[in-house]
């Protein structure tokens, strides 16, 4: 049910900027602020910018539903996937621009600001990762994104299935990666050996020689992972490296200078039966002239903008009745398929499967 203003006095509404109305006829419009805080520059910007290409098209599609009754507002702000940053984006979106849902791509960000979005009102939820450690994090705290847990176990039960006995892990420090590489070690039977890098690094040739008699190495990092399959190609390594999804993009096969052909790694690949995501590629083709590069982070991004924007159809800025409406998904119609959201306010519906290159296409491992 959307809410219409009558009148603003009665309402006492604090967190309304007045200059944003406009007069329609005898009413005036409600306006709904949605802020988006992801990286949109630095070394983890292909991320952001394909998660927030996916909640544009979503959003833009709310305005044409909405757009007679509500002022609708996006807000973007880059963090360049950091925790301080995002914290800080966090404050400006509440306090100066008085969003009332927030999209916020950044891991260690939504840990830390649950507290504060249950305090605040704010309905938050992590556009990109679900995982058990953003279970239960407050009421108005969601995730609807990628299952991180599969990620390291697809890894893990192919490195099982493979018979591997040691293998090297060479991972990013990150609390996303942290979880991949915990769910990984949980489940692989093989002995593991594990070094970490920062994002700053750039000559990883030093730990690499850690791993020369290693029967496999696992890769937990971002786009300047390929720069170490390119290190580790120089080095005359023969063994298998996998990765995670950001293998995938572009840049990844740009950092590794040609070397990624037959590199085996997690990732998603969505249906073309299913409407909902043919939707999404149709949609992206037109505003943007090409077919997304990511499509996962671009698809989890629109289906969290689109469980959002029907809370806020039913809601309006009622953020209360909003949390209730998105507790009780189940079965929603998405560009990654039918989403849930469990009782602990997390997803568990997207899961990721291993799969390689073969020549410049990426197919998934039977």
């Amino acid at each position: 049910m959307l809410f219409v203003l009558l009148l603003l006095a009665g309402m006492g509404c604090s967190r309304l900027n007045t200059q944003d109305i406009k007069e329609d006829s005898s009413q005036e419009k409600e306006t709904i602020t949605v802020g988006y805080i992801g990286p949109q520059s630095g070394d983890s910007a292909i991320i952001g910018e394909a998660n927030v290409a996916g909640v544009k098209i979503a959003f833009q599609k709310l305005q044409e539903d909405l757009g007679k009754d509500l002022n609708l507002k996006l807000i973007i702000e880059d963090d360049q996937f950091d925790e301080r940053q995002s914290i800080s984006a966090y404050q400006k979106l509440v306090n100066i621009d008085h969003a009332d849902y927030i999209l916020d791509a950044t891991y260690g960000a939504v840990l830390s600001l649950a507290g504060q979005a249950q305090n605040d009102g704010v309905l938050l939820i992590n556009p990109l990762d679900s995982s058990e450690e953003l279970s239960n994090l407050s009421e108005n705290t969601f995730s609807i994104g990628i299952y991180d847990e599969s990620i390291g176990l697809s890894i893990a039960d192919y490195l099982n299935n493979q018979g591997a006995k040691n293998i090297g892990v060479l991972a990013l420090y990150d609390p996303f990666t942290d979880l991949v590489k915990g769910a990984f070690k949980e489940r692989v039977h093989a002995s593991v050996e594990e070094e970490g890098y920062t994002i700053n690094d750039s000559d990883f040739r030093t730990t690499l020689l850690k791993f020369k008699q290693k029967d496999a190495i696992v890769l937990l990092g971002w786009e300047e992972s390929g720069r170490i399959v390119k290190q580790a190609r120089e080095l005359g390594f023969t063994q298998e490296i996998i990765g995670i999804d950001t293998f995938a993009s572009e840049d990844f096969r740009k950092n590794t200078q040609g070397s990624y052909n037959g590199l085996k790694f997690a990732f998603w690949q969505g249906a073309s039966e299913n409407a909902e995501y043919t939707k999404l590629l149709d949609a992206y083709q037109k505003t943007y002239g090409k077919d997304p590069e990511n499509i996962l982070f671009t698809a989890t991004g629109y289906d969290a903008m689109r469980v959002m924007g029907q809370a806020i159809k039913e809601c309006g800025k009622d953020t209360a009745c909003a949390r209730k409406n998105i507790q009780e998904t189940k079965n929603f119609p998405g560009a990654t398929g039918l989403i849930t959201v469990d009782h602990d306010n997390v997803t568990r519906s997207i899961q990721e499967t291993i799969h390689y290159y073969d020549g410049e296409q990426i197919r998934e491992l039977k």
